[in-house]
């Protein structure tokens, strides 16, 4: 069943990445099924020698895929934009510094459009360096 559920798996994704693969493994007949179906394959490489590494290694040799060397790598084979470096100093935590805003305020504050601010509150509030009160009102956060 196994061989059916990697071949489903490379069906329903955009591009396979391969971490670690010794000869023979399931993760090769994942890669070699989204090889045929024509989805971008990308392999994690690994030490030289080393068993877990094998495959991996086979696969960038044989230009069957490619090297996989950060999270970037994937995101422009799907289609994403790469993550741009954060900020030294980010402008959001600037504002919130004397204390919680709404997004209204700190848009204004800030001159951007409350969208992109959206979108850029929910990454700080993941990261933990915004708490967002559930009143509206965002604040600095405790990391």
């Amino acid at each position: 069943m196994f061989a059916k559920r990697n071949s489903v798996i490379a069906a329903l994704a955009a591009a396979v990445v391969v971490a670690e693969a010794p000869q023979g493994s399931g993760a090769l007949i994942t890669a070699a099924e989204a090889i045929r179906l024509g989805r971008p394959v990308y392999a994690v490489p690994g030490p030289l020698g080393a068993r877990s590494s094998e495959g991996t290694n086979a696969l960038i040799a044989s230009g069957a895929a490619r090297a996989c060397l950060g999270a970037d790598d994937v995101a422009r084979a799907v289609g994403l934009e790469a993550a741009a470096p954060a900020p030294e100093v980010d402008p959001v935590l600037e504002a919130l510094a004397a204390g919680p805003l709404d997004l209204d305020a700190l848009a204004r504050r800030l001159g951007v459009d409350r969208a992109v601010l959206r979108a850029r509150l929910v990454s700080l509030v993941f990261a933990g360096t915004v708490a967002d009160h559930g009143d509206g009102r965002f604040a600095r956060g405790s990391r």
